[in-house]
């Protein structure tokens, strides 16, 4: 899967059929999860609810606002295909979602393609995280900040041309687990909060709490699932 992975590096997202390709692989999530996708450049920034175009402040570049309106066109569509009726969604003061009344879910986007898992909290599901990075290595530069002591000594184990695709990996499950987690705990954490262990062949990952942050205790473990697709690398998990 490593080797699938460094292969997978040279492409790039091209079109708007490029997000069917990701959507693809949503057969990985939680069977209550409904996840869509998109083209950020297919997607009009004016299509967006006007409850939620409010939510934008005024000096919100056109880049801001395409791919605002990208995330909350996936987050209809899935919530679409939960059965469940158009309903804006609105932004918390610290930028994250703010789903209609029993639903939970998350927006993630790169700067192509868009996307949003949802679900219904009377399936059982607490929180969802999501994250879709582009698949490009990692600055090595950035690795003592994102990677913990034992992610590190395990990529220098790797071959040194996996390394750099691997640690983006770690990242966008990283960035995933602290979507979902942050629903339940309020706490913006640090990237040592958490060690990810990645079982790519798999298409799972591990994020072990380093620190107690309430309800999760130090050791505790959040399990997602992690694949590529259309140039991307996409991590989701969901709590019950």
């Amino acid at each position: 899967m490593d080797r699938h992975l460094q292969r997978e590096s040279s492409r790039t997202v091209r079109s708007p059929n490029d997000s069917d390709t990701l959507s693809a692989s949503a057969g990985l999530l939680d069977p209550a999860v409904r996840f869509r996708s998109c083209a950020i450049a297919s997607v009009e920034p004016g299509s967006v609810h006007p409850a939620e175009a409010a939510c934008l402040p005024a000096t919100a570049v056109e880049s801001r606002r395409r791919e605002f309106a990208a995330g909350r066109a996936c987050a209809a569509e899935a919530m679409k295909a939960l059965g469940l009726p158009l309903e804006p969604i609105g932004t918390a003061t610290d930028r994250s979602p703010v789903w209609p009344e029993g639903i939970v879910g998350s927006i993630s986007h790169s700067g192509s393609i868009a996307g949003a898992s949802v679900a219904l909290r009377s399936s059982g599901i607490r929180a969802i995280g999501l994250d879709i990075e582009e698949l490009l290595p990692l600055d090595e530069e950035l690795y003592p900040e994102i990677c913990v002591e034992e992610e590190r000594a395990w990529l220098a184990t790797r071959p040194p041309s996996e390394r750099g695709l691997l640690a983006k990996a770690i990242f966008c499950a990283k960035e995933a687990s602290y979507k979902c987690q942050y629903s339940l705990s309020r706490q913006i954490l640090e990237f040592a909060a958490l060690r990810v262990e990645l079982d790519l062949p798999q298409h799972r990952f591990s994020a072990y709490f380093l620190e107690e942050v309430a309800p999760f205790a130090v050791r505790d473990r959040l399990v997602g699932r992690i694949w590529i697709s259309a140039g991307h690398i996409v991590a989701a998990l969901a709590v019950r």
